[in-house]
């Protein structure tokens, strides 16, 4: 069909007077009205669904980042809880190295207190 047969196919209707019933106007609108309420309405629901599926995607990045996150804290912790372990084992150690030095200072200093006591001087005092 060219631009001549349509050309000739809107004079005649023209001029025929083609008329339609208050029916069909009914008809059309509404197949209109639906046709424009199902595309905003199709519209709508995809962005609906864009919307869910970029929250999902947001919401998953977050869960692995803190999983991420929580994980490094955990070893950090489990880091520090072994190295406090190790300070307080060392400073034990070094706790009953001075204990026992303590003790031998005090036995030493003890026995020559007593040894001291029931030496006789060399040189006796002479008393005028």
């Amino acid at each position: 069909m060219d631009f001549s047969q349509l050309k000739l196919i809107v004079e005649e209707a023209v001029a025929n007077g083609v008329h339609f019933d208050w029916w069909f106007y009914l008809l059309f609108f509404l197949i209109v009205a639906f046709g424009a309420f199902l595309g905003a309405y199709l519209k709508k629901k995809a962005e609906s669904v864009a919307t869910k599926e970029d929250i999902q995607e947001i919401t998953k990045k977050i869960e692995d980042i803190r999983a991420h996150y929580s994980a490094e804290l955990e070893s950090h912790k489990a880091s520090l809880q072994l190295s406090n372990q190790l300070k307080l084992a060392a400073l034990d150690k070094r706790l009953q190295k001075h204990q026992g030095i303590e003790g031998t200072l005090l036995t030493i200093v003890t026995n020559s207190a007593s040894h001291a006591s029931q030496q006789r001087p060399i040189c006796p005092t002479i008393i005028s």
